[in-house]
C-alpha cells in the first residue's frame, strides 16, 4: 500500500498507527510471518512479530520510535521523523513475511507536523513497553507491570501501579541519581552526549542499566538540596557519609539520609548543618547558624553574608565562588561565628575585593528568603545597628548634656540608681572628710582661744576676789564709787569672752550645717577667722 502525503513548511513530522499481529488458529494463524515495513520520506521502519505475537520495532537512526499496548492485543506505534523536505513525500506500507500469508492488522494511520510538540503517553492496565524519544516527554504507564525505555529528552515517567522498570543505555556510574522529598528520583545522564537526558521518575520499582538491574532500595540515590543566599555555587561541601564536591551553579549539593554537611571556603569552615533539620530542600544562612530564618541581627549570619557576597563573581542575585577565591582562603584560619566585623573586612580586602556592608548584605539575605520561601517582609526582625549593643546605650563622653534616662530597660535603670547612690555616698564621705579637716582646723585655731579662756578664767578669779573685797568694802560708804567702775571692767571682760566663744562656735556650727546640706566644691577653701589675742582684751 502506498500514498502520497502533501507536506507543509515543517521538516519534522510524527506518524502514528495501531497494529495487531493476526491471531492464531485456522488458516490465519501466522503471527510469526505477519511482518511489515513502513517507509516515509525515504526513511524505513520495520515491524516484526514472533509466534506469540510479541513485536519488535526498529528503524532508521534518524527516526525516534515509541510503542505501547492499548487494548485487545493492539499496539500503537508513534514515530518521529526529522529532516523531511519537499512539498510531498511517499508513504509506503508493505508486508515482508511469507507471500502466502496475511500481513498485520493496521488502523488509525495519522501524520502530523511535530515541530515543538510535547506528547504525553499513557499506558493501560496490562503490561506496556514504552520507548522514549525526542517527541515524547511524559509517560504514565498505567497499572500493569511496565517497561519504559529512556530517551534523549528530559522525561517525566510515572510507572503507576504494578512492578515497573525503566531502562537506560549506560552503566550505573554514567548517571547521577538523587531523591527529592516527594519520593521522586532524578536520573541525570553525566556522559558528554547525555544520550538519556535527565529524567524525573516516580512509582518505578526497578532500574536497568547496561551493567545490571537494581531495585529502588539499592539504587544508591542521594538527596539533593540547595544553598541559598541567592543561589550559592562553588562552595565546597563534605558530608558525614563521605560525599564531597562543590555546590553547582544552581546551588545544589548531594547528601544521604542522616548526613551532617560541612561547607567550606578554602581552609575556612563556613558551618555545619544536620540535614535532618531541613524540610524544604533549601539551606539558608540562618539554618547554618541555627537561628530562626527571620533573625536579621545574628552576628554569625551577618559574617557569612558579608563574606560570601563580597567574594561573589556573579553580577546577579546568585553567588558564584571561583577557584581563585577558594585558593585565596586556603591558608586562612578564623571562626566566622566570632570574628569581628573589622577583622573580617580586613581579610576580605586582602583578596582585592571590597567588603559589602552588613546592612546591604542582610538586606540581600532577606530578599532571598522572600523569593525562596513563603516568608514576607513583615515577618523579619528589624535591623539593629551594632552601636546599639543589646540595648546598652553608647554615649559620647564629650557630650555633657546626655540624659541618662535614655537607658530604657529596668536593669539599666537600677544600674543608674545604684550609681547615683554610690555618688551620693562618695559625696557624703568627701563632705565628712572636709568637715573633719575643718574641725581639726577649728581645734588648732581654738588652741589660742583655750589659752585666752584660761587667762580670762584667771582674770575672772581675780575679779571674783576683788568682788568679794568690794562686797566687804561696800559696807564702807566711802568705797561705793569704786564698784561701778570695776563692774564695768568686769562686764567688758565677760562680754569679750562670750563674743570670742560665740563667734568661734557659731562659725563651726554654720560650716557643719553647710557641709550637711551639700558637698562643698573641693577647690573652695574653708577658713576660720583669727581669734583675738589676750593682749587685745
Amino acid at each position: 500500500m502506498s500514498t502520497t502525503v502533501s507536506l507543509g513548511s515543517s521538516s519534522e513530522y510524527t506518524m502514528s498507527f495501531d497494529i495487531q499481529p493476526r491471531d492464531g488458529g485456522g488458516s490465519r494463524g501466522h503471527k510469526d510471518t505477519s511482518d511489515m515495513r513502513v517507509t516515509f520520506g525515504g526513511k524505513e521502519m520495520s515491524i516484526s512479530s514472533d509466534s506469540d505475537g510479541n513485536l519488535t520495532v526498529d528503524g532508521d537512526s534518524s527516526i525516534s520510535i515509541v510503542t505501547h499496548t492499548i487494548d485487545d492485543g493492539w499496539t500503537r506505534v508513534e514515530a518521529r521523523y526529522d529532516g523531511i523536505s519537499g512539498d510531498e513525500s511517499e508513504l509506503l506500507i508493505e508486508g515482508t513475511g511469507a507471500e502466502d500469508t496475511y500481513g498485520m492488522l493496521l488502523d488509525n494511520i495519522k501524520i502530523v507536523s511535530s515541530a515543538s510538540v510535547s506528547v504525553t503517553v499513557e499506558g493501560t492496565e496490562s503490561g506496556d513497553t514504552l520507548i522514549a524519544n525526542d517527541t515524547i516527554d511524559r509517560y504514565s504507564s498505567g497499572d500493569g507491570d511496565d517497561v519504559i525505555f529512556s530517551g534523549s529528552r528530559d522525561d517525566h515517567i510515572d510507572g503507576g501501579a504494578g512492578v515497573d522498570r525503566v531502562v537506560y543505555s549506560g552503566s550505573r556510574d554514567d548517571y547521577a541519581i538523587f531523591k527529592s522529598l516527594n519520593d521522586k528520583y532524578v536520573i541525570e545522564d553525566k556522559r558528554a552526549d547525555a544520550t538519556d537526558g535527565t529524567d524525573t521518575v516516580v512509582n518505578v520499582e526497578e532500574f536497568t542499566f547496561a551493567d545490571g538491574t537494581v531495585d529502588q532500595a539499592n539504587l544508591g540515590a542521594t538527596n539533593r538540596a540547595i544553598v541559598v543566599d541567592g543561589i550559592v555555587g562553588g562552595l565546597e561541601y563534605v558530608t558525614s557519609s563521605g560525599l564531597t564536591g562543590y555546590t553547582q551553579d544552581d546551588g545544589s549539593f548531594d547528601y544521604l539520609d542522616g548526613d551532617t554537611v560541612t561547607f567550606k571556603l578554602g581552609s575556612v569552615t563556613i558551618g555545619d548543618i544536620d540535614m535532618g533539620d531541613i524540610s524544604d530542600e533549601k539551606v539558608f544562612l540562618q539554618d547554618i547558624a541555627d537561628v530562626d530564618r527571620t533573625d536579621m541581627n545574628d552576628e554569625y549570619v551577618e559574617n557569612m553574608a558579608v563574606l560570601l557576597q563580597s567574594l561573589d563573581s556573579d553580577s546577579g542575585d546568585n553567588i558564584i565562588i571561583t577557584e581563585e577565591m577558594r585558593d585565596a582562603f586556603s591558608t586562612e584560619e578564623f571562626d566566622l561565628a566570632t570574628i569581628s566585623e573589622d577583622d573580617l573586612k580586613a581579610i576580605i580586602e586582602e583578596t582585592g575585593r571590597d567588603a559589602v556592608s552588613e546592612d546591604d548584605a542582610m538586606e540581600h539575605v532577606q530578599d532571598m528568603l522572600v523569593d525562596y520561601t513563603n516568608l514576607e517582609d513583615g515577618d523579619f526582625d528589624d535591623r539593629v545597628s551594632d552601636d546599639e549593643d543589646d540595648g546598652v546605650l553608647v554615649v559620647d563622653n564629650t557630650d555633657e548634656s546626655v540624659d541618662m534616662s535614655a537607658l530604657s530597660t529596668d536593669d539599666e535603670s537600677e544600674d543608674v540608681d545604684s550609681t547615683d547612690e554610690e555618688r551620693a555616698d562618695d559625696a557624703t564621705t568627701d563632705s565628712q572628710e572636709q568637715d573633719s579637716e575643718t574641725t581639726e582646723a577649728t581645734v588648732d585655731d581654738s588652741e589660742d582661744t583655750d589659752s585666752i579662756d584660761e587667762s580670762q578664767a584667771q582674770d575672772e578669779d581675780q575679779v571674783d576676789g576683788e568682788s568679794d573685797a568690794d562686797e566687804s568694802q561696800a559696807q564702807d560708804e566711802d568705797l561705793n564709787n569704786i564698784l561701778p567702775e570695776n563692774s564695768s571692767d568686769d562686764a567688758q571682760i565677760d562680754s569679750s569672752s562670750q563674743d570670742v566663744s560665740s563667734d568661734s562656735s557659731s562659725q563651726v556650727s554654720e560650716q557643719n550645717s553647710n557641709d550637711t546640706a551639700s558637698a562643698p566644691d573641693p577647690t573652695v577653701e574653708v577658713k576660720i577667722d583669727d581669734q583675738p589675742s589676750v593682749d587685745a582684751i
